[in-house]
């Protein structure tokens, strides 16, 4: 296994992000020039899979990778010896598990889902005009996630070898489209459906990663 060179100060740069990427599988996209103070590239990559996208940003040593990876995937990567230690959910440098760290709770409406005792905390800070009242609305409040619609989800990871690149890019592209379908989006499916929060452009998203996932096929 090769751990990632730093990049940091390297002119010819771009020439490692592009083999790198390559190797792997991930589209090359040229563009502007990075104003990062270290890794000045013009290269990222770009990983299409159905309707989802996730993008690669070469860093010192490591890829800054973001998207949308159901927890049940990113739980396998992390049962990977080599995933446990490369593929770091939330780019945490001690290597927890994904329910541990990095993960967070979606509604199909775009709300995230927190603990309810956070909800008094919120309430404070309102009353002290720091927050709108508004920002109420982008959460959640809920001790049973599941129970209340809500799916887990990792939003953000640090890659540090090439082979926890290809592990992470083999491991979507198979459980995205022919994994066994999730049954947390089944969850969703089913029970969100007509409440109150209901949001047709956020279930229209639900609705593309159920298709992703094989859950369904088409929906009336």
């Amino acid at each position: 296994m090769t751990t990632f060179s730093n990049l940091a100060g390297r002119e010819d740069c771009d020439r490692y992000i592009r083999q790198e990427l390559e190797r792997c599988g991930i589209q090359v996209i040229e563009g502007e020039r990075s104003d990062h103070p270290d890794v000045k590239t013009t290269v990222t990559g770009l990983l299409k899979i159905g309707d989802q996208e996730f993008n690669f940003t070469r860093l010192w040593y490591y890829y800054n990778v973001s998207g949308m990876i159901p927890i049940r995937i990113a739980n396998l990567m992390y049962a990977d010896p080599v995933g446990k230690t490369d593929i770091r959910s939330g780019g945490h440098c001690g290597c927890p598990a994904p329910t541990e760290y990095g993960s967070e709770w979606l509604h199909p409406d775009g709300r995230q889902g927190i603990p309810k005792d956070q909800e008094a905390e919120l309430d404070r800070f309102i009353a002290n005009d720091s927050f709108e009242a508004s920002v109420k609305d982008k959460y959640i409040f809920t001790d049973t996630p599941e129970v209340d619609g809500c799916a887990s989800f990792v939003r953000n990871y640090h890659i540090d070898s090439d082979l926890g690149l290809y592990i992470f890019v083999q491991t979507l592209e198979r459980e995205l489209v022919t994994g066994i379908p999730d049954p947390m989006f089944h969850r969703l499916w089913t029970t969100c459906v007509g409440t109150e929060h209901y949001d047709k452009p956020a279930w229209l998203s639900v609705e593309k990663q159920l298709r992703n996932l094989g859950l369904i096929k088409r929906v009336e």
